[in-house]
Parts: C-alpha cells; sequence; structure tokens
C-alpha cells in the first residue's frame, strides 16, 4: 500500500468510527471506538491539513504552466532539447528521492 493510500485509510476508518459511533452501540463496543476515534482524530487532521497544502501547492505551480509554456514554445529546437534534458534529470532524481 502506497503511503497516500495509507493516509486515506486513515480517514476512511475515522469517518466510519464517527458513523458507527453515531448508532446504538454496547456500553463496551461503545467505549472501544471512542478510544480508537480519539486517538485517530489528531493524525486524522494533521492529514488533512496536509493534503490541503498540497492541493495549494498544485494549484499555485499550475498557475506557472502557461508562462512556460509559452517560453518554450519560443526556444530553438537546440535550447528546447537543452532544456528537456535537464528537466528529465532533475525530475528522475526527484522520483527516486521521493521513492525511498
Amino acid at each position: 500500500m502506497l503511503p497516500e493510500q495509507k493516509l486515506d485509510a486513515l480517514i476512511t476508518r475515522h469517518a466510519a468510527l464517527e458513523r458507527d459511533l453515531s448508532t446504538a452501540l454496547p456500553a463496551e463496543t461503545y467505549v472501544k471506538l471512542s478510544r480508537e476515534f480519539a486517538e485517530l482524530a489528531p493524525v486524522v487532521d494533521a492529514v488533512k491539513s496536509y493534503q490541503a497544502v498540497i492541493e495549494a501547492h498544485e494549484a499555485g505551480m499550475a498557475k506557472f504552466v502557461p508562462a512556460f509554456q509559452a517560453l518554450y514554445d519560443s526556444m530553438s529546437d537546440a535550447q528546447k532539447a537543452s532544456a528537456d534534458s535537464m528537466f528529465r534529470g532533475k525530475v528522475s532524481a526527484a522520483a527516486a528521492k521521493k521513492s525511498t
């Protein structure tokens, strides 16, 4: 399971606990689920905050695309080849670093 999938699973579990706690439960089960819900709450809050930051970052980065596309389109073929080579290397290095 990928880290993002694990985070989503935590959010899903928290929502399921919230739903289950809103039903009639035996006291022992209610206490057990309440404890798990309380333990997950700060983690889920942090995950949701993290996801909001990532979404905002992606939205901000998307605003750069039109300007850089116009710049790229104005380059000569040699400049494009150089830029492609440089950025492919950085993307590959970032991907390798991210997977570790």
